[in-house]
């Protein structure tokens, strides 16, 4: 007969439900709130020691030693149902980490590993990781930072929190209330509310449901889509049929092959030979700069007014 697995309480530090975990397991999801969290000793239900060769290691010296680092845990990739979402590396349209046999072959020949920045989400505390963490801890309120690149592949209804990467590919269907990333290439379905500080890429033939921060937004050639919740960003590039309100704090660029019907409110505004702009256009001076997570929400008297004449009510927008 096999061996019984031996498990520990563990407390969700999110919503403080306890459920049992193996004892060898690094990190879970909390069964009662969906939450992702790191398994440390300060998340045991009880005092009693884990059960793990791993000797303590200080919080202090733990994520920066001078002689030698430790390196941060490595969740494993979740799978859930039919589709499955992975910590694996999207493919080139996303950032990709240093790993693999080219990441043995610099270390072999002292080359020196790439580095990443490890951007807290509680508070404005930053520091530099190597290239190929999966996870940090902020240094300065010591709040568990998520470095994990997620790709979609089916259905996923989970919310998603990182400074990676997010690639939904074009048979991914991402419904999560709070999407929040660092870049994101978006092939598939998405229903939620994504904020990301840097790079979105759009191609996709339907609607997008939910709000779109971003630092830069490109509709791809060959994409027919209407976003039906305003759209935010720094700047904005369209290569494809779009319908959309679009407030924006630099240029709004229309490509010789790109559609746009809907509003524009941006400092800057162009369309390329061939290009077609069907809607209202605001040019309104450029606001201060964004903070590091997303970019600073716009005025809602430009956004309100448009979003009340272009998307108000079940309005099906006309893409040809």
């Amino acid at each position: 007969m096999s061996k019984a697995i031996a498990k520990i309480t563990v407390r969700c530090p999110h919503c403080s439900a306890q459920q049992q975990e193996p004892t060898l397991a690094k990190s879970t999801f909390c069964r009662r709130c969906s939450e992702y969290f790191a398994i440390t000793p300060a998340s045991l239900a009880d005092a009693a020691p884990r059960a793990t060769a791993q000797k303590p290691v200080e919080a202090a010296n733990r994520w920066t030693g001078a002689s030698a680092p430790v390196a941060p845990v490595v969740p494993a990739a979740p799978t859930f149902g039919g589709g499955r979402v992975s910590a694996a590396p999207p493919p080139a349209t996303a950032v990709e980490p240093v790993s693999g046999l080219l990441g043995r072959i610099e270390g072999l020949f002292g080359g020196k590993p790439k580095v990443q920045v490890a951007r807290c989400f509680e508070c404005t505390g930053w520091h530099e990781v190597s290239g190929t963490a999966q996870s940090s801890t902020c240094k300065a309120c010591g709040a568990y930072i998520d470095l994990q690149d997620y790709k979609v592949t089916g259905s996923f209804s989970r919310n998603i929190k990182t400074r990676g990467t997010l690639y939904v590919s074009s048979r991914g269907d991402l419904s999560s209330s709070k999407i929040v990333c660092s870049q994101a290439t978006i092939h598939g379905r998405m229903r939620g509310n994504l904020t990301c500080s840097g790079k979105v890429t759009i191609r996709v033939q339907g609607k997008i449901f939910g709000s779109v921060e971003a630092g830069s937004l490109v509709v791809e050639k060959g994409s027919e889509v209407a976003f039906m919740r305003p759209v935010n960003a720094d700047t904005a590039e369209i290569h494809g049929r779009v319908n959309a309100l679009i407030v924006a704090n630099g240029q709004v660029t229309i490509s010789k092959s790109g559609l746009l019907e809907g509003a524009v409110s941006a400092a800057c505004f162009s369309v390329e030979t061939g290009g077609c702009f069907q809607g209202e256009l605001t040019i309104m001076p450029r606001r201060a700069a964004a903070t590091a997570d997303a970019p600073a929400a716009p005025s809602a008297s430009p956004a309100d007014a448009a979003e009340a004449g272009l998307l108000g009510g079940d309005r099906s927008p006309a893409l040809g």
